[in-house]
């Protein structure tokens, strides 16, 4: 460049072939140049700031909005969790009254307190109440299910789970408690599972026992009178009558007259009164299951058709009535209406 009579003389060289020029500038316009080359240079160095900025804060808000997506997450896993421990802790205390009402139905121990508070079954029953109440062992219990990093949030009073993390309160970083309470939800659906099958199978438990319970508690056993002697048993006999071989369906208890004469199990009088066919005054009950039991030549009926007795009442006392050589009690078991031997159901 060349400075002639204040003037700004410029000379471009092509690095190519061709030919190089000039022009000249006042320095006005030279001024003019430099200013405008410094604004541009001072807005494109602003345009890159705030762009960077602009950057800046939308990296900020994704981050925020990640962390509140993360913390809704978090939430409804921590809610559903709660939820899922409502229905495991359900489940525990119903699996617990059901050991309890099978230990007592199987008379084995004494009664226990339930982990729901339950305590109907506390008191009364087998083996009296509970001076010291346990539980089963073998049950889970709901704080063994749970990781500790999410136990407080489900079984204490904690529910601010989101400001919990956003302070840094939170026992885990965020990404390690959502995991955490994902992995624990499908655990407790495991549990949930396993546990509705194992109530499935001690219901069905209970029911078996408590069927074999009514069975037993309606099939004769044991002799229906005190203190006799056996003279005439089931089967093929001679008549005390003369009348030759003959068949005796039951088995004969020699007793004095009005000695008690109770009922082998429990069942319906289907029969009171005099009965044909030699038998005197008579009962019959209906036991169920096919069974019948029948107590002939009686003084006098303690019962009508209809009742419902249990196994011990008193339904009648020793006579001598119908076709008989003297005080005696004829007792008989039916199974499907045909008369079977009634030593099988003395022990």
């Amino acid at each position: 460049m060349a400075k002639h009579n204040n003037r700004l003389t410029v000379i471009v060289v092509p690095q190519t072939s061709k030919r190089s020029f000039s022009f000249t500038l006042a320095p006005a316009w030279l001024a003019l140049f430099v200013i405008l080359v410094a604004g541009l240079s001072g807005g494109v160095w602003y345009y890159m700031n705030q762009a960077q900025s602009l950057r800046t804060e939308l990296t900020k808000l994704e981050e925020v909005e990640e962390l509140r997506k993360t913390n809704r997450l978090q939430q409804a896993q921590i809610e559903e969790m709660q939820g899922k421990a409502q229905q495991v802790q359900a489940r525990l205390a119903e699996l617990e009254l059901l050991e309890q009402q099978v230990r007592q139905l199987t008379g084995q121990g004494t009664d226990t307190t339930s982990r729901s508070g339950d305590q109907s079954l506390s008191n009364g029953g087998r083996g009296g109440p509970q001076d010291s109440p346990t539980r089963q062992e073998n049950l889970p219990t709901l704080s063994a299910l749970l990781p500790d990093e999410v136990r407080s949030y489900v079984l204490g009073r904690r529910d601010t789970l989101a400001l919990d993390l956003k302070t840094g309160r939170g026992p885990a970083p965020n990404s390690r408690t959502l995991e955490i309470a994902r992995k624990t939800n499908q655990a407790l659906s495991d549990q949930l599972l396993s546990l509705d099958q194992s109530a499935e199978k001690l219901s069905q438990s209970k029911e078996d026992i408590i069927g074999q319970l009514e069975y037993l508690a309606h099939r004769p056993i044991g002799i229906p009178i005190s203190g006799a002697r056996i003279t005439d048993r089931f089967g093929t006999r001679w008549s005390p009558f003369g009348w030759g071989r003959q068949e005796h369906n039951g088995i004969d208890f020699a007793q004095d007259y009005w000695t008690p004469i109770v009922a082998t199990g429990a069942g319906v009088v289907t029969h009171a009164g005099w009965k044909s066919g030699g038998y005197g005054y008579a009962v019959m009950i209906d036991h169920g299951y096919g069974l019948v039991t029948l107590y002939a030549h009686m003084v006098d009926w303690n019962v009508k058709v209809g009742d419902t007795v249990s196994r011990g009442d008193v339904i009648g006392w020793v006579g001598n009535t119908g076709l008989s050589t003297g005080p005696h009690l004829h007792y008989e078991v039916h199974l499907e209406g045909v008369p079977v031997d009634p030593v099988d159901y003395l022990n």
